[in-house]
């Protein structure tokens, strides 16, 4: 009977030993940002936390500097999102997640949402009349990017949902990107010098002439040669 009894036991707890086997520990999450919307004394933002490994339930805890800003359980997929309201000078601090699912806790490395814009091009610098590519840079994501083109004669602006710019064939003008009222640098498509062209083409000329000469010395030189030869034979 006892010989029975143990191997229902055993019968019943393979499965679950089998199961806290397969367990696996959660992995330093993957921390990034979102702003949603601007209020006027602060920003709408998604903080993501995702451990790319690990057996659900995951906890969550995010955290500014170390306050703790809110806890969240991920269940049927290894992501939480929080939505927090930072003002301007909370942006400026170190946001945190960390991961649990019982075999300790697990950090991400720290995000300073930075407000400031950087556009980049490319080719750098670019050349007038060839195609651009404006990158607009910044460490969060976002919905909306506005483009201005300030030329000599006019002014344009475009919005996308893109941080890329493509243009065709660039004219003289300061390219700019902004993000939320954040303005970047300006990268500026400059006239080709024409200054040099004479120059360049007198030097042209010149080397020209000279090799006219130096062509010329030569054949005048084996013109000689050849009639003091005859002059002799004579």
């Amino acid at each position: 009977m006892n010989v029975v009894f143990h191997l229902q036991v055993l019968f019943v707890l393979t499965p679950f030993a089998a199961c806290q086997e397969h367990k696996v520990p959660a992995s330093n999450p993957e921390i990034s940002a979102q702003i949603d919307y601007k209020l006027e004394k602060s920003m709408v933002t998604t903080i993501s936390c995702l451990s790319p490994k690990g057996s659900l339930p995951i906890n969550y805890t995010l955290y500014r500097d170390t306050t703790l800003v809110n806890t969240l359980v991920a269940e049927s997929r290894p992501r939480a999102e929080f939505v927090v309201n930072l003002s301007f000078s909370e942006l400026l601090e170190t946001l945190k997640c960390k991961a649990d699912n019982g075999f300790g806790p697990k950090y991400s490395r720290g995000l300073i949402i930075d407000l400031s814009v950087n556009l980049t091009s490319k080719p750098d610098p670019p050349i007038l009349g060839q195609q651009l590519a404006l990158s607009c840079g910044v460490t969060f994501n976002t919905q909306q990017y506005e483009w201005y083109f300030v030329y000599p004669t006019k002014n344009t602006t475009n919005i996308t949902g893109q941080n890329q710019y493509i243009i065709e064939s660039t004219n003289v003008g300061i390219y700019y990107c902004s993000v939320y009222g954040y303005v970047s640098n300006g990268i500026e498509v400059l006239v080709q010098d024409s200054s040099f062209q004479p120059v360049v083409v007198g030097v042209s000329v010149g080397a020209i002439l000279l090799l006219i000469l130096i062509i010329g010395l030569i054949c005048y030189c084996c013109a000689t040669k050849d009639l003091n030869r005859i002059t002799r034979l004579c």
